[in-house]
């Protein structure tokens, strides 16, 4: 900065030196001269006082000649005192002094002209003259006549002669100074108006070359600024947008009043109050100069978003974005003076990485599938094509269908949950996969302050990859039909036979009847999957389903409700092999499904001998999420605390899988049995067992 100063200030500084000297020595001047006239003022005064004393020694001289015997020793004293006054201010002009005058002291210079000396001289000699005369006349010894008539005679030529050639002497000379401080001073006017005719003239020249660099800097700047394709823009220490930022930035973020206002105000609604925070305190970081900001620059929240913009034509479009932030520092002391804030719209690589991903994800879901299908009992593969494809058309009505997003997200999270659930249970990972992505992105919804209709754009792409690949499935089937009735294989072909009789085309897939479902193999098989994932053992015993005659209906809603049940039962109840023997159970866990009639209503309960429901879990989750105050959620008697388990959002996990941790299983419950006119009871012995009871009526 020292040296910018010295390189473009100079000459301003120069003037401004050269000006104050001008200045200084013209009020220096002055102030000599000044005090030149004041001496000579001073000098006056006294010289006043001396003339008077002079003149007084004349008269009283006059007077003592015509005194009465009686009068004179008065006039006598009046005189020596007048003869003192001059001796006194004789020896001020000779020898200098001060002098008291009234209530103020004035300094006294001696004379030292020549003019003056001489003239001082010649006023000293005759007055020592008149002293010689005079004293005798003063100790009576003389005749004060010879003397009245000397000084009477003497007094204009040997007195006001000398004063005079003084006196005319000092007032020239006062005149002189007064004379050249005029002088000076108007040309020091003179000069000052020349400078400043000169400083304006300089300075606009300087001053207009600068403004057009200015302008070609800023039309430089603006250029750079209106072609970027980036969004670019600085932020001070309080998250102030500056005033300049490139054009494309409002492009970019599809609005017009961005500058003045706050990085935060210009996040709220892109992104969720969890980021605005973390960008707080990001940016924060970055203004401590401290912290390597290389070092921080993976903690970056804005690194990637997906938010909603308001394009040129008005319209509600998403995109991707990316945010830079570096620092602008002062060279000399480090500190951080603003931040640069740089944002890229990174829309159409991220799509091309998705398609791309998309893609490859697709592939490996359909090679997946060629692999397991042959695995899987056909009619049950067939009942979840069907099913499948029931789900993605109610939720795909949701979505058409107007309500309040907020709840449209819960109803789509309930049918990808248990289309999740279904999937899990004959082992179709990637439809698992897929449910679990559309889960995420419902999750997300639901946690943003605002939700607009394109927030679900990305679950419709979820749900399009769900479409697909159960096409994918069904077709697949189809063609393993046709060869194998080509090649006639016995144990093949009476499956496929099955299937071709179901299949004439695409969408003549018909579920298959109850009985063809071997519900201990379904269940059993999917029980040990979560354990397996759970880390835990378990067995399994069914009772009634293979002798009730269901209706697909009643069917579909058994596979539901026991698949929500079984993973509630092993994820929440059965304990893990270590702590079951420490208990002194049994390793492996036991679990009865049962399935009864009764008149026309059927009973499905299920029991298990595991932990018991964690009644501290459900009561402090109850606090947790406003449900009640601890108060109320302590003193709430079990089988009222029992129906927060089917509350939407709460689960006593301890985190998220496959399994649990959603809060929605035992939700989707309760809608399923509401859907059917049935109630659900809970009863639970800590550490001992649970058992859940579902009447409802038949299908």
């Amino acid at each position: 900065m020292g040296g910018l100063l010295d390189s473009r200030y100079k000459s301003l500084l120069l003037s401004l030196a050269v000006f104050l000297a001008l200045v200084a020595g013209i009020l220096g001047f002055n102030y000599h001269a000044n005090q030149q006239v004041n001496k000579i003022s001073n000098f006056f005064d006294i010289f006043g006082y001396l003339s008077d004393e002079y003149y007084n020694v004349n008269l009283l001289t006059q007077r003592l000649q015509v005194a009465t015997k009686e009068e004179r020793p008065e006039a006598i004293v009046a005189l020596r005192k007048s003869v003192d006054a001059v001796d006194e201010y004789m020896r001020l002009y000779e020898t200098g002094g001060e002098y008291q005058v009234e209530d103020r002291t004035v300094p006294v210079e001696a004379l030292t002209h020549p003019e003056d000396v001489q003239a001082f001289n010649e006023l000293k000699a005759w007055w020592m003259d008149y002293k010689q005369r005079l004293n005798p006349v003063l100790d009576g010894q003389a005749d004060v006549n010879p003397v009245a008539r000397h000084i009477f005679d003497e007094f204009d030529e040997k007195v006001y002669g000398p004063v005079s050639v003084v006196w005319d002497n000092q007032t020239v000379r006062g005149l002189e100074w007064t004379a050249l401080a005029r002088n000076v001073m108007m040309a020091g006017f003179v000069l000052a108006g020349l400078y400043f005719i000169w400083f304006v003239f300089y300075f606009l020249k300087k001053l207009t070359a600068s403004d057009r660099n200015l302008q070609i800097a800023r039309r430089q700047t603006t250029n750079i600024l209106d072609t970027v394709q980036e969004g670019l823009f600085l932020i001070d220490k309080d998250f102030v947008i500056s005033d300049a930022h490139s054009k494309n930035l409002e492009v970019i973020l599809g609005r017009k009043d961005i500058a003045g206002i706050t990085l935060t105000e210009l996040l709220q609604g892109m992104v969720g109050r969890d980021d605005i925070e973390a960008t707080k305190l990001f940016v924060e970081q970055l203004y401590n100069p401290w912290v390597v900001s290389e070092l921080i620059g993976d903690l970056n929240p804005l690194r990637q978003i997906k938010v909603n913009v308001m394009n040129e034509q008005g319209d509600t479009v998403v995109k991707y974005l990316s945010f830079s932030f570096l620092r602008v520092q002062e060279s000399e002391n480090d500190e951080v003076e603003e931040i640069f804030v740089s944002v890229v719209d990174v829309t159409d690589s991220v799509l091309l990485e998705k398609t791309l991903e998309s893609e490859k994800a697709q592939h490996d879901r359909q090679i997946e599938m060629i692999g397991h299908i042959l695995n899987v009992d056909i009619n049950v593969l067939n009942q979840f094509i069907n099913n499948t494809y029931e789900r993605v058309s109610e939720m795909n009505e949701i979505l058409r269908v107007e309500g309040q997003l907020h709840n449209k997200a819960q109803a789509l999270f309930r049918k990808m949950h248990s289309l999740k659930g279904e999937a899990s249970a004959i082992k179709m990972g990637s439809f698992v996969r897929l449910a679990e992505q559309g889960e995420e992105n419902l999750v997300l919804i639901r946690n943003q302050s605002t939700v607009s209709g394109q927030d679900f754009l990305g679950f419709t792409i979820i749900l399009n990859d769900i479409l697909d690949l159960n096409q994918f499935v069904e077709k697949l089937l189809q063609r393993i039909s046709r060869v194998a009735k080509e090649i006639d294989k016995d144990d093949v072909g009476q499956s496929v036979q099955s299937v071709m009789t179901q299949t004439d085309d695409k969408s003549a897939t018909v579920a298959p009847s109850s009985h063809s479902l071997d519900w201990q193999s379904y269940f059993g098989d999917y029980a040990q999957q979560i354990a397996e994932r759970q880390g835990k053992k378990v067995k399994v015993n069914l009772t009634g389903f293979e002798d009730i005659q269901m209706t697909d209906k009643l069917k579909k809603f058994c596979q539901d409700v026991g698949i929500q049940l079984l993973k509630n039962a092993i994820a929440h109840g059965i304990e893990i092999p270590d702590v079951r023997v420490q208990a002194g159970k049994s390793e492996v866990g036991q679990i009865k499904l049962m399935l009864l009639k009764y008149g026309s209503q059927l009973r499905m309960s299920i029991i298990d001998d595991g932990a018991g429901v964690d009644l501290q879990k459900l009561r402090q989750k109850a606090t947790e999420m406003n449900l009640m105050t601890a108060e109320q959620a302590s003193s709430l008697p079990d089988s009222r605390l029992y129906a927060i388990m089917f509350r939407s959002g709460v689960s006593t996990a301890n985190g998220v899988d496959e399994d649990s941790g959603r809060g929605v299983g035992m939700d989707i419950v309760r809608e399923w049995v509401k859907e059917v006119n049935g109630k659900i009871n809970v009863e639970s012995q800590p550490g001992l067992n649970t058992k859940i009871v579902i009447n409802f009526d038949a299908q």
